[in-house]
C-alpha cells in the first residue's frame, strides 16, 4: 500500500480534503507548509480550490512525494500517517532516498492490482433496524442511521443515512 501511495506524487487535492490538517495545531504538519497552504485554502470557503499532492514536482511522478512526507509536508493526512513513527516509516525512508526502488515495487503493485478480480456479488445481511452508529465514530452532531447492508465479497458494506439531532 505504501508503494501504490506514490501514485500522489501527482495529482492534487480539493482544498477540503486537507483544510483540517492545514490549520490544525499538530506537530505532524511543517509549519511553513501548513502557513502556505493556507494562502490557497481559508478557513471558511474555497472548497474547491486545488493545491498539489507533491509541492515539490507537482507534475512529474517520482519519489519526491516520499521526501515531503519525511518533512512533514504531506498534503492528506491518509498520506502523512504512512511517516508519522510507526511501521511504514522505514518503507517512506527507502522509497524517498532510492527512486528505483520505489518505480519497481509501485509497478510491481499495480501488476498485482490489475490482476485483481472484481467482487461483484452483494449478498444482503439483516442488522437491528434501531442500530445506530454513535457519533463519536464520525464527528458532529450528526446520527448516522442504517439503511441497508450487504456483503462484498468479505467485507460488511453499510449504507447510512444522516440526520441531524
Amino acid at each position: 500500500m505504501v508503494a501504490l501511495s506514490g501514485a500522489h506524487s501527482i495529482g492534487q487535492a480539493r482544498c477540503s480534503s486537507f483544510r483540517d490538517r492545514i490549520y490544525s495545531n499538530t506537530s505532524n504538519i511543517d509549519p511553513a507548509f501548513a502557513l502556505a497552504r493556507q494562502a490557497t485554502c481559508p478557513r471558511i470557503g474555497g472548497d474547491a480550490n486545488l493545491a498539489p499532492l507533491d509541492p515539490q514536482s507537482p507534475g512529474r511522478f517520482g519519489n519526491n512525494f516520499f521526501q515531503a512526507l519525511m518533512n512533514r509536508r504531506g498534503l492528506l493526512n491518509s498520506d502523512q500517517v504512512l511517516f508519522n513513527g510507526g511501521s511504514s516509516d522505514s518503507i517512506v525512508r527507502t522509497y524517498a532516498n532510492a527512486a528505483t526502488v520505489f518505480s519497481t515495487d509501485f509497478m510491481n503493485a499495480m501488476f498485482k492490482m490489475g490482476n485483481l478480480s472484481p467482487l461483484t456479488e452483494l449478498k444482503p445481511f439483516s442488522v437491528q433496524s434501531n442500530m445506530r452508529i454513535p457519533q463519536s465514530f464520525f464527528g458532529g452532531t450528526l446520527q448516522w442511521n442504517i439503511k441497508e447492508a450487504f456483503t462484498l465479497g468479505e467485507c460488511h458494506v453499510l449504507q447510512v443515512q444522516r440526520e441531524k439531532i
